[in-house]
């Protein structure tokens, strides 16, 4: 019996993904930083996204090579992958974060500001706690 998908296909189609997909990534960033007027940040963009489509060709030799090398049952193979894709993981997180940073809004620091002006008698010093209606007496 021959199986309809081989390793050599899954490598085959792995490698013309990690050369296509960058430079998708990169046409892709030109034209919406040009829509946007933001060039130089979307083309980067475009090219660290297409760039995952190395990363995971990347990680399947990694995981070929291994598997070939020691079994790919073996208890050592299978935790050194969890932690080889764990920490692929982490690192993809880690730059996601730093470099997608939500909008600053003008109203979020407006209205920090009036809050603190409630809290304060306006001269930076605060407040009285509830001060007694009634005169001492």
């Amino acid at each position: 019996m021959k199986d309809i998908i081989t390793c050599e296909h899954i490598e085959r189609t792995l490698a013309v993904l990690s050369i296509a997909a960058p430079v998708c990534g990169t046409l892709v960033g030109a034209i919406v930083g040009r829509i946007r007027r933001k060039m130089v940040t979307n083309v980067v963009a475009g090219l660290l996204l297409g760039l995952l489509g190395t990363a995971v060709f990347e990680l399947w030799r990694v995981y070929h090579l291994c598997g070939k090398h020691s079994g790919y049952t073996g208890v050592g193979f299978l935790g050194g992958q969890a932690v080889l894709f764990a920490a692929a993981g982490l690192l993809a997180g880690f730059v996601i974060q730093k470099s997608v940073k939500p909008p600053r809004s003008d109203s979020f620091i407006e209205a920090k500001s009036n809050q603190e002006d409630k809290l304060t008698n306006g001269k930076g010093v605060l407040r009285r706690g509830c001060q007694s209606r009634h005169p001492e007496g």
